[in-house]
This record gives C-alpha cells, sequence and structure tokens, in this order.
C-alpha cells in the first residue's frame, strides 16, 4: 500500500509476505521492489501496489468491528486507523480464559488474511500499547501489572498526541516509559505540557 506526497511513493502498509522480505513503511516504492527477488517477479509477476485510501480502510475496520462485535463482545470501538477496542470483561468465560478468547479472535483474523495483534488488560491505555509495541502479537497483561509492561516500551506506545512530543523526550535520552517514570512529574508537564503525563495516567 502507498502514498503519495510530493511526487513520491512511499510504502504505507504492507502484507506479511512483503514484511518478510524486509518491506519496511517509509521505504519507497522504487526501494521495496528492489528488494524482491527478481525471480519470484519471474515466477509470480510484479507484486500488488495499491494506493491507500483512508475511507476503505475505515469501511474495512467497521467491517471487521461488526464481526468481532457478532462472536465476542456486546462493546467495540472504532480506534483509526488500524485499531479496535473491545470489552471482553465476562466474556472469555465463554470461550475458556483469555488466551483462549484471544487465541479464537486471532484465528478468525488470520482466516479473513489479516494480521493482528492484540492484548487484553485493564485499562485501555496499556492495551493499546502492549498490543502494538510488545515482542508477542499475543499478550495478557495481569491486573495490577501495567507499569511492568509499559516500562521496557518506547515513549510513543504512550498514546503521545504527536510525534514531535516523543521526538522531544528522545532529545534528552528519555526513549523508554520506565525513563519518564523516574521523572519529576511537575517539571515534565512544566517543559512539555500535561499531555504526557495524562497518558502515563491512562495507561496505568
Amino acid at each position: 500500500m502507498t502514498q503519495t506526497s510530493g511526487g513520491r511513493a512511499s510504502i504505507a502498509a504492507r502484507c506479511n509476505e512483503a514484511a518478510r522480505r524486509g518491506v519496511r513503511v517509509g521505504l519507497s516504492l522504487a526501494e521495496a521492489q528492489a528488494l524482491i527477488d527478481p525471480r519470484v517477479r519471474l515466477r509470480s509477476g510484479d507484486p500488488w501496489v495499491e494506493e491507500l485510501s483512508e475511507e476503505r480502510d475505515l469501511r474495512a475496520l467497521h467491517a471487521v468491528g461488526m464481526w468481532l462485535m457478532s462472536r465476542f463482545s456486546p462493546v467495540v470501538a472504532l480506534d483509526p486507523p488500524d485499531g479496535l477496542f473491545l470489552d471482553v470483561a465476562g466474556t472469555e468465560r465463554l470461550f475458556g480464559d483469555e488466551n483462549d478468547l484471544c487465541r479464537a479472535i486471532l484465528g478468525g483474523m488470520h482466516r479473513f488474511g489479516l494480521g493482528a495483534r492484540i492484548a487484553v488488560a485493564d485499562t485501555v491505555g496499556t492495551a493499546w500499547a502492549v498490543s502494538r509495541f510488545a515482542q508477542t502479537p499475543r499478550t495478557i497483561v495481569d491486573s495490577g501489572g501495567e507499569v511492568a509492561a509499559l516500562s521496557d516500551l518506547p515513549v510513543e506506545a504512550l498514546r503521545l498526541p504527536d510525534q514531535a512530543l516523543a521526538d522531544a523526550l528522545r532529545e534528552l535520552g528519555v526513549e523508554r516509559v520506565s525513563q519518564l517514570m523516574d521523572l519529576d512529574r511537575d517539571r515534565v508537564a512544566a517543559r512539555f505540557g500535561a499531555d504526557v503525563g495524562l497518558r502515563l495516567d491512562q495507561a496505568t
């Protein structure tokens, strides 16, 4: 999936096969195509390339959300461009436990041909962070384990309002959530505004 800006087409999203071949979000289309072995292209043809459509992706996300609502949770919320929140309190017992529920959801996504990552946590902030930045695609965070789950994750995992804020923290050597937790909250608020502390509180 490409996105064109200033006449340059770059990768905005890629399938699992492209990821295995080293294609990364942000590469130019030419760089990405150069990673595909010519023998593969002779056998299978050129890789499929399509321009990103936010409207189409939102419709697809809504469709997945409706499917999840019909199978796994009565409460599903969209988190565009690529996320969904489910309230699974109590519903996990219908599948066995939380691990069984996660396996069922990921299995359904796989059957649809969709890659997915999932996390279960007591807070929305931790679930969002762990689902996107943990090393494994399926994570259950024990109640009260939010701080431990977040500590080694990058500061971007806190849903900061913009990348510039994360970049400013990194310039000071604050790259991990644990490093941010060690700082004086009043000084952080004075320098970076209240959003950093708010996001930390929402996660923990």
